[in-house]
């Protein structure tokens, strides 16, 4: 089983108060690969109400540091406005980019 800190569940609730574009974030560890104790907000390249399209330079600098200070990645999380139940093709493409 997986376990989100409550303080990465309050940076990301508070981040998504009141902004109407869709988001990223990457989640990740510094314990252990059961707890997701830390949280970066991914910058856009593009973001909209419909869309959110990943900077990738902005976000492999990110990963860098990440790794540098021992956080694992466990994967990221992304935000959608509108009633969605599936991934778009290209937030599989974008998966796929970091991944």
């Amino acid at each position: 089983m997986l376990y989100i800190s409550n303080s990465v569940i309050d940076k990301i609730n508070q981040e998504c108060k009141n902004i109407y574009i869709e988001q990223g974030w990457l989640i990740g560890c510094k314990t252990d690969f059961e707890h997701i104790d830390s949280c970066y907000s991914l910058v856009p390249s593009y973001a909209d109400a419909n869309c959110y399209i990943i900077d990738s330079e902005l976000t492999t600098q990110a990963i860098r540091r990440w790794a540098e200070t021992g956080v694992c990645i466990i994967g990221f999380i992304h935000s959608h406005l509108v009633d969605k139940e599936d991934f778009s093709a290209a937030d599989r493409d974008s998966a796929n980019s970091l991944l």
